[in-house]
């Protein structure tokens, strides 16, 4: 699961969150995001029964921040994120856009700190970005998504340090 699942919401505002206690009770699940960004459909996000690929716009991110996790749980492995990719025919007009992601202390995940998969705008900014991969923005690496829609990505002043892999990785 997810700690908060934004499913296609509009002008949503997350500050000053503290958060911590991942446990994966699936066994597979090393890519969940404490914060999830979504489209409404039945893969998804099936919760409601609300497929009408209602897409997040203007989701705001701001001063939150890994607290260590108590005995028994883990680290999460992606701060804020989504992993869906969307079917290559896809509009652009169902695609989350709008994403500000500012001022926050995400360390020690174990995937990404950031993981923009298959977002038009994104904004990360002042970000503190520790762990496994500091940001991974991908929407052309799979061949089942769009490639031809014009993307707007913005990685200014982020601190990326101590990762194993990639300070950032954007396909």
């Amino acid at each position: 699961g997810h700690l908060v699942e934004i499913a296609g919401m509009e002008n949503v505002r997350v500050l000053r969150v503290g958060f911590s206690g991942y446990r994966d009770s699936v066994g597979n699940r090393g890519y969940a995001e404490a914060f999830q960004l979504e489209r409404m459909t039945k893969t998804g996000f099936p919760g409601f029964n609300i497929n009408d690929n209602t897409p997040c716009k203007n989701v705001y991110i701001e001063e939150c921040y890994h607290l260590d996790p108590d005995a028994g749980y883990s680290h999460w492995p992606v701060a804020v994120g989504g992993h869906y990719v969307e079917p290559i025919e896809t509009l652009e007009s169902e695609l989350n856009t709008g994403v500000y992601i500012y001022k926050n202390d995400f360390r020690k995940h174990t995937y990404a700190a950031i993981r923009a998969q298959n977002w038009v705008t994104i904004y990360a900014d002042l970000n503190e970005l520790e762990g496994a991969t500091g940001l991974v923005a991908d929407c052309t690496g799979n061949s089942n998504v769009n490639s031809t829609i014009e993307r707007v990505w913005r990685f200014t002043r982020n601190n990326i340090k101590g990762t194993n892999t990639h300070g950032a990785f954007i396909r």
